[in-house]
C-alpha cells in the first residue's frame, strides 16, 4: 500500500472524514504527508479564540498554523471577529496559498480596503466572496479596486454590500476597471447598488471591449434598468447564465421607458450563448414588467432554464392595463421545445399560471416550480402536459386534481414533489401516490390538507402506500374535515396515525413546541401504529399571545388504546359529544392532563405508507426575533 503515488493518496483522502484522515497519517511514513496535507485543505476561523491562536506567531516555538498554513487552499472567516489590520496581515502571511476566500457575513468587520493589508500575498486566489460594509467615498472605491488589482488570477468574484444610507453606488466605469484587473474572471456576482447610466454614456459604452471570459453574471440589487441591460449585453457576449433584479429609477417616467426601448433596438445580437436566465422584475412608476423577457423573445433566444419573479410597488394606470403574463407567456412559449427547468413566482397579482401550462406539450421539461398567492393549480393537468417531469414544487391558494382516482390514469415518472404555503385536498396526495410510482421524495411545508372523514369511524385516509419513499416531510401540516376552503379551528383534525411502523420514535409524551417526530418506516404486520396528537397553544416565552405555536406529541400506549376504542365506536361517541363550557380556552389548556381527549370528536388522519427511509413530522414555532 505504501507504494501508491502521492496524488492517488490525496484523491483517497478527499473522500474521507477528518478522523479517518488522522488515522491514515499513522499507517506508514509514506502516508503521513498526503493525509496530513489533505487535513489542511480547508479552514474556518469561526471565533475570536481561534483567531487569536492563529495570530500568535512564535519564532522559537512555531504553531501548527505556521507549519502547515501554506497547505490551506480554502479559508472562511466567521462572524463578529473584528479583525484588525495586523491580524489580517498575519492571516495573509500564514495562509499564502489559498485559492478560495469567503467572508460572507454582515457582522464581519474585515474590509477588503484595509490599508495595512497586503493582498498581493493572496495573488493565488481564484475565488473571492466578500461582504463590503461601507462604500462611503470615491477613495473607498479606489482602495477596493486596488486590492482587486493584486488578485489577477481571480475567476470567481462575489461582492455583497451593505445597503445602508451614505453608500456610493457603483458606476459602469467601475466594472470596466474590475474586468481590466481581472481578465480571467468567469463568474461575477454583485449585490450592490448601481449608479444610473445616462444618455451621454452610451457613445462611450459602444466602444468598450467585451469581457469574453465571463460566462455567469448575477446582479441582485434592484437598480438594473434598460440602460444597464444595454451595457451588460454589450459587455458580456458569452454569458450562458444571467440573473438580475430589474427596477427602474424611481424618477423614471413612461416617456423615459420609450426612449430606453429605442436604445435596446440598437442591439443586433443579445446574449447569443445564453442558456439560463433568472429575472426578478419590480414594477416602478410607469416602467412595466417584461422588459427583458420581451427583448429575449424578440431576439429569438432558445433557453434551457427560466426563472421569472414579478413584483409591484405601484398602482399606476399602466399597471392596471397589463399583467406580467401578457409578455411572459409569449417569452416562455417560444422556449417550449428547449426548456428543461421553469420557475414562475408572482405574489402581487391574481396571476394564473395554469393557462401557461395548458398552452402546449412540454416535451423536455424536467423541473417545474410554480408560486402564486391566487387561483388554483391542477396537478393532473401538469402531469399530462409534462411527461418528462422529475421535480415539481407548487405554492398556491389551491392545489387540486380534476380526475377521480377511479378513472383510468397513465403512470408518470415524477420523482420529487414539494408543496408549500398551499391548500390541497387529500385526494391530491392519494392521486400522486397512485400515478407517480417512482416518487422518492414528498415534502409538505405550511400546508392545509382538506378532506372528509368517514362518519362511521372518524377517519380521513391519506394513502401513499403505492410508493417507496426516501424522504417524507410533513412540516407545519394541518388537516381539516372540509371539502372547500373553510379551514378553520373548528374543522381541524388533530390526530395523525402512522400505520404499522417498524420503529416507534422515542418521543412519547413530548410537549416541546415544534418538536420533530422522525424515524424509519417499514410496515411490520403486527406492530402498533404511532398515534400523534397535534395541537396549537400559546408559546411558553411570554411574547404576544396572538401567536400560536404548533405542538406535536406521541400518545402513550394507554392513551393510544383509549383513542382506538373511541374511534371504534365513533358514531355513538360523537352523538354524546357536548361542546365544553366556556372557561379556560383550549389554547391555554394546551395538552395538560386529559384535555387531549377533547380533540377526539374531530376525527383522525390515517397515513398509509409503504417503506420510508426517513420520515419527519414537525410542528411550527414562531421565531421571537421576527415578531
Amino acid at each position: 500500500m505504501s507504494t501508491l503515488p502521492f496524488e492517488i493518496l490525496l484523491e483517497i483522502a478527499g473522500v474521507l472524514t477528518t478522523q479517518d484522515k488522522l488515522n491514515c497519517t499513522t499507517v506508514c511514513k509514506a502516508w503521513t504527508s498526503p493525509f496530513q496535507e489533505s487535513m489542511w485543505d480547508s479552514i474556518t476561523i469561526s471565533d475570536k479564540q481561534t483567531l487569536n491562536t492563529i495570530c500568535r506567531v512564535s519564532t522559537t516555538n512555531p504553531s501548527c498554523y505556521q507549519k502547515f498554513g501554506s497547505l490551506v487552499t480554502s479559508l472562511t472567516l466567521g462572524t463578529r471577529l473584528n479583525i484588525n489590520d495586523k491580524q489580517l496581515h498575519t492571516i495573509q502571511s500564514l495562509f499564502n496559498n489559498i485559492k478560495h476566500l469567503k467572508i460572507p457575513t454582515v457582522s464581519q468587520s474585515l474590509d477588503i480596503s484595509e490599508t495595512n493589508a497586503d493582498w498581493s500575498l493572496w495573488s493565488s486566489l481564484v475565488d473571492l466572496e466578500i461582504y463590503k460594509q461601507r462604500m462611503e467615498s470615491d477613495d473607498d472605491m479606489e482602495e477596493m479596486l486596488y486590492a482587486l488589482s493584486l488578485l489577477p488570477h481571480l475567476r470567481k468574484l462575489h461582492i455583497t454590500e451593505d445597503y445602508g444610507s451614505g453608500n456610493i453606488p457603483y458606476r459602469w466605469q467601475a466594472l470596466e476597471v474590475i474586468h481590466t484587473y481581472l481578465p480571467q474572471l468567469e463568474y461575477l456576482q454583485m449585490d450592490v447598488a448601481f449608479e444610473s447610466i445616462y444618455p451621454e454614456d452610451i457613445e462611450e459604452i459602444d466602444t468598450i471591449s467585451p469581457a469574453n471570459n465571463l460566462t455567469t453574471a448575477n446582479f441582485f440589487y434592484e437598480s438594473i434598468d434598460i440602460p444597464w441591460l444595454y451595457y451588460f449585453a454589450s459587455k458580456y457576449p458569452n454569458l450562458h447564465t444571467f440573473r438580475c433584479n430589474i427596477a427602474a429609477n424611481p424618477d423614471t417616467t413612461y416617456a423615459d421607458y420609450g426612449t430606453d426601448r429605442l436604445l435596446l433596438s440598437k442591439l443586433s445580437n443579445i446574449f447569443p450563448r445564453l442558456e439560463t436566465i433568472s429575472i426578478k422584475e419590480c414594477e416602478n412608476n410607469e416602467y412595466p414588467h417584461g422588459v427583458l423577457c420581451k427583448l429575449l423573445y424578440e431576439h429569438g433566444l432558445k433557453l434551457k432554464n427560466i426563472e421569472y419573479t414579478a413584483e409591484s410597488k405601484s398602482n399606476s394606470q399602466y399597471v392596471s392595463q397589463q399583467t406580467p403574463e401578457d409578455v411572459v407567456y409569449k417569452f416562455i412559449d417560444a422556449n417550449v421545445s428547449t426548456l428543461e427547468t421553469l420557475t414562475l413566482k408572482c405574489y402581487d397579482y391574481s396571476s394564473q399560471w395554469m393557462p401557461l401550462v395548458d398552452l402546449t406539450f412540454w416535451t423536455n421539461l424536467v423541473e417545474l416550480n410554480l408560486y402564486s398567492s391566487w387561483g388554483s393549480i391542477w396537478l393532473d393537468r401538469i402531469l399530462d402536459r409534462c411527461p418528462a417531469l422529475k421535480t415539481l414544487r407548487l405554492s398556491s391558494e389551491n392545489i387540486v386534481v380534476s380526475q377521480r382516482t377511479s378513472d383510468t390514469i397513465s403512470l408518470h415518472g415524477l420523482e420529487s414533489v414539494k408543496f408549500e404555503h398551499a391548500s390541497l385536498s387529500s385526494e391530491s396526495l392519494n392521486y400522486i401516490s397512485l400515478r407517480c410510482r417512482q416518487l422518492k421524495n414528498l415534502s409538505l411545508r405550511s400546508i392545509k390538507v382538506r378532506g372528509s372523514i368517514l362518519q362511521e369511524t372518524g377517519n380521513l385516509t391519506i394513502d401513499i402506500s403505492n410508493v417507496s419513499l426516501k424522504t417524507l416531510d410533513f412540516t407545519d401540516v394541518t388537516f381539516y374535515q372540509s371539502s372547500g376552503a373553510n379551514c378553520t379551528y373548528d374543522t381541524a383534525i388533530n390526530f395523525i396515525v402512522l400505520d404499522k411502523p417498524s420503529i416507534t420514535p422515542e418521543l412519547e409524551g413530548s410537549l416541546d413546541a415544534g418538536v420533530e417526530i422522525s424515524g424509519i418506516y417499514h410496515p411490520v404486520p403486527n406492530s402498533k401504529p404511532i398515534w400523534i396528537h397535534q395541537f396549537q397553544s400559546y408559546p411558553k416565552h411570554g411574547y404576544a399571545r396572538t401567536y400560536l405555536d404548533t405542538y406535536l406529541r406521541t400518545l402513550t400506549n394507554e392513551q393510544a388504546t383509549y383513542a382506538k376504542r373511541y374511534f371504534d365506536s365513533f358514531q355513538n361517541n360523537i352523538a354524546k359529544y357536548r361542546k365544553p363550557e366556556s372557561g379556560m380556552s383550549y389554547h391555554e389548556r394546551g395538552a395538560m392532563g386529559d384535555s387531549w381527549t377533547r380533540d377526539l370528536h374531530r376525527g383522525y388522519v390515517s397515513v398509509r405508507c409503504s417503506s420510508i427511509e426517513r420520515y419527519l413530522l414537525k410542528g411550527f414555532k414562531w421565531d421571537i426575533d421576527y415578531i
